[in-house]
């Protein structure tokens, strides 16, 4: 098989999963959604109208849906178009990746694959976040320093932080070498440009938000658990899960990727033992990176499966390797071919089969059903609340983003609220007395504490969710609840328009 045929097979694996798994958009996709559409209408980038909070995690991924908003692309359909754009991209340049490092092509090959058929990769990017593109500039970044262009790799990295703001992880190991390995060091000059990169980011973003960080992620940091140690060790067990291929706590089914636990064992020690110094940078940022997350202990980590991808880049890579060297042991050439490309077409299949296996279970599963009652519930409100009315929501993405425009949406959580507002949602809730809750119990939590701690609402549960209408209004409200479980029935959470027939 010649090197182009080989290498089309991961692009090719990424339109057939696009045909064939289906995958409900997540929350916080929704979230970004939102900012971009009101960005595209003229109101600014921010989530509630007139409220500049530094909502979004990713500046790249909201300015390009919000472009194509404004060509008249619907916002949801574009989260999909960009998804799968950026992971044709990441197919091309992780396959590119992998034979500059490895050697081989038939090895890039098979690590794309993994990384492309990972079920915590496909969770997220098909679920309409960013992940791919974020990975996109990490494998460019690391391929222009295995191609000996430092300067490259460091604007790369610079423009990465755009797409995620932890991708200053990816600039700090990209700067450690270009700084102080002798075979990557370049004029001082040379950083000028990333720097200027950086500076842009971190003062436009305090200028127009008056913080350089997402109040999200200072939000989240504040999330403390009882015990660091348990926080870092389950930190730990759920990258080794990612790298298996579970995507929990969306799904907990195994998958195929248990396998590569032997060929990753031997591209370690393979790697370590022949001292392959092209594959270091990559390594050290995988370890890094997770490191670093173990080391926050944060509980909280774990409800976000898209922060354990990156690393991913690595360890397949050293998998990859590994199975470089098990094929050692056929003695013939033809042989050796034959059987990676076998193992190859059988990775794509298996891949493409458990995916859409799981993805499909998923869309039964009560994450999805969750987003669909939000959704359901979100229409319900808006065919019978007065205009200005005001919902309390404690997963704001689906709420909001489906809520009519002039319904005000209060962030329970608060990662949407500005930073200054630090009200528990009691005192929230007690001060802005909303005409309706809509909450999901953690389960930790029951129907009854919250439904005692808000004595003025008359709650329902809908699919495990909370919907509470305050009880001056709360006959009104109800009066036709039927029709709660018709709009579940109906409403399609693939446009912006929910009400309309879904895209087949």
């Amino acid at each position: 098989m010649n090197r182009l045929a080989l290498f089309l097979i991961p692009v090719v694996f990424v339109v057939v999963m696009r045909i064939f798994v289906p995958a409900p958009i997540l929350d916080d996709a929704f979230i970004t959604a939102q900012v971009a559409r009101n960005l595209a209408i003229g109101e600014g980038m921010v989530h509630n109208s007139g409220e500049r909070v530094f909502t979004v995690t990713t500046v790249v991924w909201t300015l390009l849906n919000a472009a194509l908003r404004a060509l008249g692309i619907d916002s949801i359909i574009a989260l999909r178009i960009l998804g799968l754009l950026s992971e044709i991209a990441l197919a091309i340049l992780m396959t590119l990746l992998g034979y500059r490092l490895l050697g081989d092509k038939y090895a890039g090959v098979f690590a794309t694959l993994l990384l492309l058929s990972a079920s915590g990769f496909v969770v997220s990017s098909f679920g309409g976040m960013e992940t791919a593109l974020s990975l996109v500039f990490i494998s460019t970044a690391f391929l222009f320093l295995a191609k000996n262009k430092p300067s490259l790799a460091l604007i790369i990295s610079a423009i990465s932080i755009w797409v995620r703001i932890d991708n200053l992880i990816l600039v700090a190991i990209i700067g450690l070498f270009v700084i102080f390995d002798r075979e990557y060091r370049i004029p001082l000059k040379k950083y000028l440009l990333p720097l200027g990169i950086i500076l842009l980011y971190l003062v436009g973003a305090y200028l127009y938000f008056g913080s350089p960080v997402p109040v999200s992620v200072l939000r989240k940091s504040e999330f403390a658990n009882d015990s660091w140690a348990i926080g870092a060790a389950s930190i730990a067990v759920q990258f080794f899960k990612t790298a298996v291929g579970r995507a929990e706590p969306m799904f907990y089914r195994d998958s195929a990727h248990w396998l590569i636990l032997i060929p990753l064992a031997v591209g370690v020690y393979t790697s370590v033992k022949s001292k392959m110094r092209r594959l270091l940078p990559v390594a050290v940022f995988s370890v890094f990176y997770i490191a670093l997350w173990i080391s926050t202990g944060r509980l909280y980590a774990l409800l976000f499966n898209w922060y354990f991808v990156p690393p991913m880049i690595g360890i397949y890579l050293l998998s990859g390797l590994g199975m470089i060297r098990i094929m050692t042991i056929l003695p013939r050439e033809g042989l050796r071919n034959a059987l990676w490309i076998g193992v190859i077409l059988v990775s794509a299949v298996v891949g493409v089969v458990h995916s859409k296996s799981v993805m499909t279970e998923l869309l039964e599963s009560t994450h999805a059903r969750r987003e669909k009652t939000y959704t359901a519930i979100t229409v319900f409100l808006n065919e019978r609340l007065h205009e200005n009315s005001t919902i309390c929501a404690g997963e704001i993405g689906a709420v909001k983003f489906y809520a009519r425009r002039d319904i005000e949406v209060l962030d329970w959580v608060g990662l949407t609220r500005p930073l200054s507002d630090r009200r528990a949602p009691k005192n929230l809730i007690d001060e802005e007395r909303p005409e309706a809750i809509i909450y999901w119990p953690f389960p930790w939590q029951t129907f009854e504490q919250i439904a005692g701690l808000y004595t003025d609402y008359s709650f329902g549960n809908i699919n495990g969710i909370m919907l509470g209408v305050r009880n001056d209004i709360a006959d009104e409200m109800l009066e036709n609840s039927i029709r709660l479980v018709e709009l579940f029935n109906s409403v399609a959470l693939n446009r912006e328009n929910p009400v309309l027939p879904a895209i087949k």
